[in-house]
């Protein structure tokens, strides 16, 4: 699997995904089989490039429900002023499919 299926899979596993300088970071961890984590650790390098360079919105299983409030998860991410306008171009298309998912 290449790095940006490698991201979806975890996202459809509840797994929030981010890169801490050189460390790799999946919360929740209990949350991958041996056999995805293999991958994982086989395309570190590929996730941690991508992750560097991709802004995220966490999922909405990363918060309680009562608590998840897609636009404000979102105008924090923008609030990252190292993020290049394709950057925040990307993040923002990324908001209104959720949020469009959301609606439906």
């Amino acid at each position: 699997m290449n790095a940006p299926v490698l991201l979806k899979e975890l996202a459809a596993r509840g797994v929030m995904a981010h890169a801490d300088g050189a460390e790799l970071v999946l919360r929740p961890a209990r949350s991958l089989d041996a056999a995805l984590l293999a991958e994982v650790r086989a395309a570190k390098p590929e996730l941690l490039e991508l992750l560097a360079t991709t802004p995220t919105v966490p999922p909405k299983s990363f918060y309680p429900r009562a608590a998840y409030d897609p636009a404000a998860a979102t105008a924090h991410a923008l609030s990252d002023d190292s993020l290049t306008s394709a950057q925040q171009s990307a993040l923002l298309r990324f908001a209104d499919e959720a949020a469009q998912q959301e609606a439906a």
